[in-house]
């Protein structure tokens, strides 16, 4: 969809409750854009950030529209470890940052 680094959240059609890809690897102070691909309610919580790295500034509340987005920018090299509250990580709703 034009975007530099994106992961899709949930997939379309509705179903399979993943990030996708899992792993992303990026350069310090480049944004990840999340795709909401189901339209079903959908948040990003980072449970493992870089020490000097506030994980609140990073989360991501709950968004429920089909293919809107949130863009979230990784000051800090390091892996940054993400999950989604809503499910709770079921089928693979947990991912990774990994910032060069």
């Amino acid at each position: 969809q034009g975007y530099g680094h994106t992961v899709n959240v949930g997939s379309d059609p509705a179903g399979k409750m993943t990030f996708d890809p899992a792993t992303v690897k990026i350069n310090a102070n480049e944004t990840v854009t999340f795709i909401n691909e189901d339209g079903l309610q959908h948040d990003i919580h980072f449970t493992g950030v870089p020490a000097g790295v506030d994980a609140n500034d990073l989360n991501q509340d709950a968004w429920d529209t089909q293919f809107d987005t949130v863009e979230v920018t990784f000051p800090e090299p390091g892996t940054y470890h993400y999950m989604s509250d809503a499910y709770l990580q079921k089928g693979g709703m947990a991912g990774t940052v990994i910032v060069a």
